[in-house]
This record gives C-alpha cells, structure tokens and sequence, in this order.
C-alpha cells in the first residue's frame, strides 16, 4: 500500500494524507486537496467520512448466487432507510451474515472522478482494529467496527483540538491513524466500497492535456458534489441515530416505537 487519503466531511477542511516511506515509515500531512493533490502516490485509497455509508449485516441463505446476494442484501433493510435501495450503491461481503455497504453513487463518482483510488473505504470500517469506544477524527467522531458509525462532532457536544483530551472521545495522533489504516488495508480487512459497477479496471495512458482537461472538469464537479454529499451525510447520520433510539426504546419498554408506516420521517416522494 503507497498512499492514503481521509477526506473531510466539510470540502473546505484540510484532509489527512498519509504515505509509506523506505524502510516502512509512515509520513503524514494535513492540507487543502488541492495541495495533496500534486504530490499523492499510487495506489492511494481513499477512506470517507462513514456519515456517506449505511452499515447493515444481511442475513442471506448458503449457495445464493452473488448477483442475488446483493438483491437480498439491498431490499432487506429497505424499512431503515429514507430512500430507495436501488438508488443506492450496494457493497455485500462474503459472510453470513454479510456485511452490508450502502452509499449514494453520487458520492462514488466524485471520488473516483477526482482521486480514481485502489480502495475506497468507510472511516469506520478502516479504524476497526482501534480498541476504542469513539475516536475524534478531523472534522468528527467515529465510533470504530464495521457496523460503526461516524457524525459530525457537535453532535457529540465536542470541538475538535488536536492532541488534546476530549470527553468521551479518544484522541490520538495522525501517525498512529495512519499506521492502524494501512495495517488493516494491507491485510484486506475493509469492505472496498469500489466494486459491482465501481470496479477499478485497466485503462489506455491519455496525453497529458486530456489528463489535465479531465481533472479540470473533475475538480469543478467535485465543488458542487461535495455539497449535496455533505448535506445526504448530515441526513444518514440522522437516520441512525433515529434507529438507535428506537431500538432502545423497543429493547427498554418491549414496545416498537414510530410512525404507522413503520418508521420514523417521512419516504422520500418521487
């Protein structure tokens, strides 16, 4: 593994860019994507804010084909989500049950757009191998697993302050991020989110004007992608926490708790 990325959730926020250097020493830097951008080494894989992905565990029966697994895996969970599940990317692991990625294919087409990385990972699947309850990340919190969860960090009552002590957030240094990420990365513990119809494939070397012309277009797209992503990862880590919450509630009264529909808010209108 070369390089790794972990984006903001908030496009203005510097990201965190790590790299192996010889002899196994990892290098790290924050700065503006902009400036990453001129010095990232291949294969790079991006790791997201996990307020982009929706974590479930299917249960799928044994010999369903894989092309199955995923139509199970997408509408099994239909009643937790605000959307349509085949508006949504899909990611289905080998397991059963099977871990279960869902993200908005506008998120994946930004960041292979602009980064066309290796591995593209949810924060907190990435960080799983951490041995902590909530780790403050940048511009949030991740709750570490690969059923984890992120959100932003005043949703936990926290400002962020590098090396600082923050109650009930572990904080810790970017070296020992990084380190924790390429670890698990290199064993291939992470659900890789680009797959199905985001699968990396082999591609002809275009002159370096196309090249140029193409990252000029991706970067524009990206300004106003990332606004509507960043505004869906406020509404999906809403969304869970909202499941949470009803699941306490069940789990303490003995009583479901929503609307008559089975949820709670509203189905999206088409």
């Amino acid at each position: 593994m070369s390089s790794l990325l972990i984006l903001p959730v908030a496009d203005h926020l510097p990201a965190l860019y790590a790299e192996r250097q010889t002899g196994g020493d990892i290098a790290v830097r924050r700065d503006p994507l902009a400036s990453i951008l001129e010095h990232i080494k291949r294969p790079l894989s991006v790791i997201l804010p996990g307020q982009h992905v929706t974590a479930f565990m299917t249960d799928i029966p044994a010999g369903v084909r894989p092309r199955d697994r995923l139509n199970i895996a997408r509408f099994a969970h239909e009643d937790q989500l605000a959307t349509s599940p085949d508006r949504l990317h899909v990611v289905v692991g080998p397991e059963d049950p099977a871990l279960t990625y869902m993200i908005d294919p506008i998120v994946m087409d930004m960041v292979i757009a602009r980064f066309d990385p290796k591995i593209i990972a949810a924060d907190f699947d990435a960080l799983s191998g951490l041995e902590a309850d909530a780790l403050a990340l940048m511009d949030r919190a991740v709750f570490p697993g690969k059923l984890g969860r992120s959100v932003d960090l005043d949703w936990v009552g926290s400002e962020i302050d590098t090396g600082a002590s923050q109650e009930g957030l572990t904080v810790l240094s970017d070296e020992v991020v990084a380190q924790a990420i390429f670890e698990r990365l290199e064993a291939g513990d992470v659900l890789n989110l680009r797959s199905g119809p985001y699968k990396r494939r082999v591609t002809v070397k275009a002159g370096p004007w196309l090249a140029i012309a193409a990252s000029l277009i991706a970067c524009i797209g990206l300004g106003i992608g990332l606004s509507l992503a960043e505004a869906r990862a406020k509404r999906l880590q809403a969304e869970a926490l909202t499941v949470e919450a009803t699941e306490l509630y069940t789990t303490i009264t003995g009583q479901a708790y929503g609307f008559g529909n089975g949820r709670f808010g509203h189905p999206e209108q088409d």
